[in-house]
């Protein structure tokens, strides 16, 4: 095992070599044209926003939504979906539509009366006449007093109320032992706050569940949160768990970003009620309520539409320099910015040694956060030195991952590997990929031979295409909006997989050519230039394939390889030049659809500068600040972009 002294050791090492582009394999550049732009990228969080495309190639846009009655169950509409009443107005309606349902006409009375005790209905005709008059709170619960032992004769009462007195609800108290009592009370009388404390569980609506919608799909814009940061902080405040939440994405985190969201059993009354409340946090929005039958599944979009604003830039600037294809490197976020990057605890993941997972996971701070660093190096002491969990648990704040309170709440005499299945962020897709994202940035830069044979051509007619969620018959979806897109797996990308030769190359352009994902199941391309220079980087990491099909047989993990175009294609591409003074003043506007992008305003007398706006749509899985690199010849890592954003705040 290696010792947590080592391992700081290689946290000092790691943060005294910069993790740039050329650590990351992004080297070269996809047009000749080598002037740069000098420039700088996220100056401000505003300078970056992005709308998630879904799979039928529409744009997610945030609508908000504020109108309780809108969502409260039973509200009035006319044809259009519109509330015609107010909520004071709904509430009388539903007072005087109770009022009338507690009139029981005499044949459903004689029911009652056979299903239950006698003293049980004496003492209900009294409650139920005592609710009428007034005399008895709306709140006040029926409880009978004889226990019903038998339960299909329980359910007969159960059902008596379900179907023919609507107005009441009815449960099974269960807090004695041995004792079945059944209450009963009316069905609109207690919010959803009140229900909980009384443990009154909610029926399900009649039907399969196949025939009603369990999620609420809902549209979250975030403004400086992460995609999981915002699903955790929403699911607290919901009191729901995780797994409750889907995403078909994660989004950046230094930005604007909007996005679907689907909630298992979601109640939009009381999403809007906890946006209204002093202590939501304003950097989250929640709207664009809709009921659905199925999750989000990760990966149902088609891309990202992308608005960005490189600030600084000089005043020779031409169309020519604004490209719109571009080497399709993993951007620098995926290996995320903290002193231990996400690729090296994928290869450790790769390799099983879980013992040096944890370390690192437990090892990860913000580069240059002094504090962060001192308080990790004591939880790493207390938990591989000193066994002693509990005070680890104490140095715990809310920037720690939720997988790390997994882990720590797991004794340290039970299996690691154990610890890490409960943490699916570990061992799943999120530590693997950026190892394969790190292998594939570097062999990108390695056969240019294979790459300078392949036409590079503006006309992308007759192209070979590979299955996409954009590629569906968008004039089809019009017609049924029922249709379900179909998605496809690397298993069938594989059967479209053409091996170029001197005989057929003639028939492709660069944009067609795709480069594998490693996995224990890629197919390696012929050319054995190639395939050496993918072996020589696993090589230099000690891993091998093997590796990959050890790692395929863990839960949760997945390692069976997939393919990537080497070349990515900005499409709906629109740019301006706008002039600015303050340099922190916003230049987009995170709601396109619905206003225009600011104007600044300028004075004579003050030093201005300007700005490129670039709107763009990529596909899935493409990175926006590579494009950007590409037109800009700028670095797109954070340690450049934030040295040079602070020397211009200085300036």
């Amino acid at each position: 095992m290696e010792s947590t002294t080592q391992i700081q050791a290689d946290e000092k090492n790691q943060q005294m070599v910069d993790f740039g582009e050329s650590e990351a394999g992004i080297q070269e550049f996809m047009s000749a044209e080598n002037t740069q732009i000098p420039c700088v990228i996220k100056h401000r969080f505003s300078d970056f926003i992005v709308n998630e495309i879904d799979e039928f190639g529409n744009v997610v846009w945030f609508t908000p939504e504020t109108d309780l009655q809108k969502w409260r169950k039973g509200a009035p509409t006319n044809a259009d979906g519109e509330v015609t009443v107010s909520a004071e107005e709904q509430k009388q309606m539903e007072i005087e539509q109770e009022q009338q349902e507690l009139v029981f006409p005499d044949e459903k009375l004689e029911k009652l009366k056979i299903l239950i005790p006698e003293s049980d209905y004496i003492r209900f005709i009294d409650y139920l006449q005592r609710i009428r008059e007034g005399s008895y709170e709306r709140t006040e619960i029926f409880v009978f007093e004889n226990s019903i032992e038998d339960k299909a004769k329980r359910s007969a009462v159960h059902q008596f109320f379900k179907n023919e007195a609507t107005v009441f609800e009815t449960d099974t108290d269960m807090s004695q032992k041995d004792v079945r009592l059944i209450r009963v009370f009316l069905k609109n009388a207690f919010s959803a706050n009140k229900r909980r404390k009384m443990n009154i569980i909610d029926r399900k609506p009649q039907g399969s569940v196949e025939e009603w919608p369990q999620y609420l799909k809902v549209v979250v814009q975030k403004t400086n949160v992460d995609t999981m940061q915002a699903v955790h902080y929403i699911a607290k405040k919901l009191k729901k768990f995780g797994k409750s939440f889907q995403v078909a994405g994660n989004k950046d985190k230094r930005g604007i970003t909007t996005q679907r969201i689907t909630i298992l059993r979601g109640n939009p009354e009381q999403v809007i009620r906890f946006q209204r409340s002093k202590d939501w946090d304003k950097k989250i929005k929640i709207g664009g309520f809709e009921r659905v039958l199925k999750p989000i599944r990760l990966g149902q979009l088609s891309g990202n539409r992308f608005s960005v604003a490189l600030r600084f830039i000089p005043d020779n600037l031409t169309d020519e320099q604004i490209a719109k294809r571009f080497l399709n490197y993993f951007g620098m976020q995926r290996f995320g910015t903290y002193n231990v990057r996400t690729h090296r605890i994928g290869i450790e993941n790769l390799r099983q040694d879980w013992q040096k997972v944890c370390e690192l996971i437990l090892s990860q701070h913000p580069d240059g956060d002094e504090d962060s660093k001192f308080r990790k190096q004591k939880i790493l002491k207390m938990v591989f030195e000193e066994k002693n969990i509990d005070s680890a648990l104490n140095y715990l704040d809310r920037r720690d991952v939720i997988y790390l309170q997994q882990l720590f709440h797991q004794r340290l005499e039970k299996s690691i590997l154990c610890a890490l299945k409960k943490s699916p962020n570990v061992v799943g897709d999120l530590v693997v990929e950026p190892e394969k994202s790190k292998a594939i940035d570097e062999a990108d830069n390695g056969d240019d031979a294979l790459i300078d044979q392949v036409e590079v051509d503006e006309d992308e007619d007759n192209r070979l295409e590979l299955p996409h969620f954009d590629k569906l018959d968008k004039e089809e979806n019009k017609k049924n909006k029922d249709q379900k897109p179909k998605l496809h797996g690397a298993a069938l990308l594989e059967t479209l997989l053409i091996d170029v030769t001197e005989e057929n190359i003639h028939k492709y352009k660069i944009t067609d050519v795709v480069m594998p994902l490693i996995g224990h199941m890629t197919r390696f391309p012929e050319n054995k230039e190639l395939i050496q220079i993918m072996y020589d980087l696993m090589s230099k990491d000690n891993i091998t394939l093997n590796d990959f099909e050890r790692s395929a047989q863990l839960d949760g993990s997945s390692s069976n390889g997939s393919y990537r175009k080497i070349v990515a294609h900005a499409s709906d591409l629109e740019y301006d030049v706008v002039k600015f003074q303050n340099t922190n003043e916003d230049l987009l506007t995170p709601n396109p659809n619905a206003e225009k992008d600011p104007a600044p305003e300028l004075q004579a007398d003050q030093l201005t500068h300007r700005a490129l706006r670039i709107k763009m749509s990529l596909k899935q899985s493409s990175y926006a600040t590579m494009m950007i690199r590409e037109v800009t010849k700028v670095s797109s890592a954070f340690s450049v972009q934030n040295a040079l954003s602070r020397d211009k705040n200085q300036a």
